[in-house]
């Protein structure tokens, strides 16, 4: 599982499908681009965990990716807008649990 944290604006729209996706510049020195140049090459897609603001506890919400695109040095993260994980509905802004 790969963990990225979402400004509350995009972070809403991305929970709730609206923006099934996430756009990240690369950044050599940090080892989850070299696992999403891996999922790249292979095809072999897991799951991403989107945190709400600045910290990886609390709010979040998880996925399935199903693409990662490279282009002009950035990551395009995509994952099914209709898929529900962990209990989220509609709407359901507050999941929080501890991230272990």
């Amino acid at each position: 599982m790969i963990h990225f944290k979402s400004k509350k604006f995009f972070y809403d729209k991305e929970m709730l499908g609206s923006k099934p996706n996430t756009v990240r510049t690369l950044d050599e020195s940090d080892s989850r681009f070299d696992e999403l140049i891996n999922m790249i090459q292979t095809r072999k897609f897991g799951k991403i965990r989107i945190h709400l603001n600045t910290d990886f506890e609390g709010t979040w919400f998880e996925r399935d990716i199903t693409d990662v695109s490279y282009w002009d040095e950035l990551f395009i993260i995509s994952w099914d807008g209709n898929c529900v994980q962990d209990g989220l509905k509609a709407g359901d802004v507050n999941h929080k649990e501890e991230v272990s």
